[in-house]
């Protein structure tokens, strides 16, 4: 942890799975470590589609602003440009409002350049924001995706010490991510930066809702949700794996020995603890001592 903004994909956390299930913890330290008076801002500008990446202007106390780049797939930052020295005055000056800032920026020769990179600048948004099954908002301090009272997902925790005094919600133009912008009272010239994408909120939904399907021995309809969601996450993504395990259960529950264990196979490629979680959920009792179950238990790697 080297940092005190955060750029979070969010996580999903399903009680009855026993497991939290998202991307690795940010690189950057919560607001409760931050060190009072050091500037540290992160402005949203744009988004880009392939990688899944925010583009962001970085506002630091004796550095130069320059313009930052964060994939949300694997966690990884790096420079994009340094403001043109013309601008650099301005952009840094704390009085300046953001949009204008964004404005000048849009409208001088950077502007061009980061379009031609396929950037897409941010629109803001009146919270809540919304995906295709349901809304993205701030509740105290967690950052909550909600479908109905019974379906919800904890995309982000922002820590209970000090709580968010604004917040600025922010959207691509299709609506395909989101970035959340915050500022904390105590705690001046810091702008926090949350960024989550629309499709992997979608999926984390229906994730909750195979679970509840499955609490109802709705195995038809847990494997319908679970392909909804599989449909909405890229490839080497945790949840990937969460999809896998739970097909494999339903596998087991219908004694399907064979796509059980493909399943499991899928899942412990991802993230080797879901054979733990096989030896353990009850979910495997009917397939347990089968050879081909057995084998797989023993056999793979640890």
């Amino acid at each position: 942890m080297r940092h005190s903004v955060s750029i979070i994909r969010g996580t999903l956390f399903i009680a009855s799975f026993g497991i939290l299930a998202g991307c690795p913890p940010s690189r950057v330290n919560p607001v409760t470590n931050r060190v009072q008076g050091v500037r540290y801002e992160r402005i949203a500008l744009g988004f880009q589609q392939s990688p899944p990446s925010v583009v962001f202007l970085e506002l630091r106390d004796g550095m130069p602003p320059r313009v930052r780049q964060h994939r949300l797939d694997r966690l990884e930052e790096h420079d994009v440009l340094e403001v043109d020295p013309s601008l650099a005055g301005f952009v840094a000056d704390e009085t300046a409002n953001r949009q204008v800032i964004i404005d000048r920026l849009a409208a001088s020769s950077m502007g061009g350049r980061l379009e031609a990179t396929g950037m897409r600048w941010v629109t803001p948004r009146p919270p809540p924001v919304t995906s295709v099954l349901g809304t993205i908002e701030r509740r105290g301090e967690h950052v909550i995706a909600r479908a109905d009272d019974a379906t919800q997902a904890t995309l982000a925790e922002l820590g209970d010490a000090v709580l968010p005094e604004s917040e600025l919600w922010l959207t691509s133009p299709d609506g395909d991510m989101v970035a959340l912008e915050l500022t904390y009272p105590g705690v001046p010239r810091v702008r926090d930066l949350r960024v989550f994408e629309t499709r992997r909120i979608d999926a984390q939904l229906g994730l909750v809702r195979a679970e509840q399907a499955l609490d109802r021995r709705a195995d038809g309809e847990a494997s319908e949700r679970l392909d909804f969601a599989a449909e909405r996450l890229s490839p080497g993504d945790p949840l990937v794996a969460v999809v896998a395990f739970t097909r494999a259960r339903i596998a087991a529950r219908a004694r399907d020995v064979s796509g059980c264990v493909v399943e499991l196979e899928k899942a412990t490629a991802l993230d080797s603890r879901y054979r733990d979680r096989a030896v353990r959920h009850d979910d495997f009792d009917g397939v347990r001592k089968h050879p081909r179950f057995i084998d797989f238990l023993t056999l793979a790697p640890p």
